[in-house]
């Protein structure tokens, strides 16, 4: 029959896969096999077809299912309420009648289920065409909802699973990419902090080493300062010396000439006569005024070598020379004795032979002067650098640690007779070299001191 397809089809139309029961076969086996009514009032009248309905939509899952007026108004309804009322959208009822099959779903829709409850579900409703068999004019048009509850909610939960294990994934990924990032960043910001701690440390090394040489510069300019204020100091106290040494010279050197001479005279009239023998004492007063006098000679003489020392006059000289003559210049004591250790290799140096044999003599002098009970007095040469030293080196009572640094000031002086001009002078003529003196001592051991100058003489200079 023309109606049971189009109901057939409309339950195919929704893709609804349900296993129809005994009784839905039963009921459509029964509408197969009778003669259907020519209208929609006959329908409606027939209650053998109406009672069918139950069943079928048991079966199939349906929840209501009405007969429609090709006008849309309900003719007949599962629903009996629904009975008299139009349907909702009559632009569906009329394709329906136009012979369109159209279904539509709507979610939570409140229904009266063929056991009389209200509730609300899941429906997809399906407007089907009733036709007249002969003529195949519509008659009406049949209303199926059939609950997919079920079904959406199977969807909707596979759907949510679906979401969820898409979403955990997203998620997951998202994290994976942001551990990622981070770790990147972490690595990154790391090999930057390293480098700006590279160069930091780079600058601090720089800033270290530059603060090192200004420190060194900056002694070397304080000690430069301070031998410039000491060379000053001296220049200062060699003027002052020099013009009292000007000034009195010529007075003191003709009393003393006078004196001298009186002492000569007066010890060759002594020859004469036996006062000599008489008196023995009288000789030796004089021999003392002789010597007087003649250490006050050689104490002007100091003053004016201080004061104003001759030029050099420069010639290359065996060194052994000077320290030789020390033998015959330089009275030593009873129980002194004089070593010299003279290197092989020692070249000649370009000096001013006299004013350095001057210097050599007064420092053996002083050495055998701080050995009163006999001792050693070691004379060492050699070559270092370019440079030629000289050690005079004693075993006499040695010079204490203050006094160390003010042995070479004019003027000072530990002995008794001693005048504080000898190294003074010695220092004087070393400077002219170019040279320079120092000493070591260790107080009850004895002291060296060490004489340095420069081979070819101070800058180069040449043979005078």
């Amino acid at each position: 029959a023309v109606h049971v397809e189009a109901m057939i089809m409309g339950q195919n139309h929704v893709g609804v896969g349900n296993t129809m029961g005994p009784e839905t076969s039963e009921a459509l086996g029964m509408l197969s096999t009778m003669s259907p009514p020519r209208t929609l009032q006959g329908v409606v009248a027939s209650q053998e077809i109406l009672s069918m309905m139950p069943s079928l939509a048991r079966g199939l899952n349906i929840a209501k299912i009405s007969l429609l007026y090709p006008e849309g108004g309900v003719a007949w309804s599962t629903a009996p309420e629904d009975i008299g009322s139009d349907h909702a959208a009559p632009k569906r009822v009329a394709l329906a009648v136009e012979g369109h099959v159209s279904s539509e779903f709507t979610h939570g829709k409140e229904v009266v289920d063929l056991a009389g409850k209200r509730r609300p579900i899941d429906v997809v409703e399906t407007l089907l065409p009733l036709t007249e068999p002969n003529s195949g004019q519509s008659i009406g048009v049949i209303s199926i909802e059939r609950d997919v509850s079920g079904d959406v909610s199977i969807q909707v939960d596979d759907t949510q699973t679906a979401v969820l294990w898409t979403t955990m994934g997203t998620m997951g990924g998202l994290f994976l990419i942001l551990i990622g990032f981070i770790v990147v960043a972490d690595v990154t910001i790391n090999r930057s902090r390293q480098r700006e701690l590279f160069v930091v440390e780079e600058a601090n090394r720089g800033l270290e080493e530059r603060v090192v040489e200004r420190t060194k510069e900056l002694q070397q300019a304080n000690q430069q300062l301070i031998e410039a204020q000491e060379q000053l100091v001296r220049k200062e106290k060699l003027a002052a010396i020099g013009q009292l040494a000007g000034g009195v010279a010529h007075d003191l050197r003709n009393p003393l000439g006078a004196i001298k001479n009186a002492v000569y005279y007066l010890r060759t009239k002594l020859r004469t006569t036996d006062l000599a023998l008489s008196n023995p004492r009288i000789p030796q007063f004089m021999q003392i005024v002789d010597e007087e006098v003649a250490r006050s000679n050689q104490i002007l003489t100091d003053l004016m070598s201080l004061a104003r020392t001759a030029p050099l006059n420069l010639s290359p000289t065996d060194l052994g020379v000077p320290i030789d003559d020390i033998s015959s210049s330089v009275k030593m004591g009873p129980v002194t004795r004089l070593a010299k250790q003279m290197a092989l290799d020692l070249p000649r140096v370009l000096v001013d032979v006299e004013q350095l044999r001057r210097v050599f003599t007064n420092l053996a002098a002083n050495a055998s002067d701080a050995m009163p009970d006999g001792g050693l007095l070691t004379i060492t040469s050699r070559k270092e650098n370019g440079l030629v030293e000289v050690d005079f080196q004693d075993t006499g009572t040695g010079i204490e640690e203050n006094e160390l640094t003010k042995v070479f000031e004019p003027l000072f002086t530990t002995k008794a007779m001693g005048t504080g001009l000898g190294l003074a002078i010695c220092q004087e003529i070393i400077s002219k070299h170019g040279g320079s003196i120092g000493v070591t001592s260790v107080k009850g051991v004895g002291s060296t001191f060490t004489v340095i100058m420069p081979v070819n003489g101070l800058d180069g200079q040449k043979e005078g």
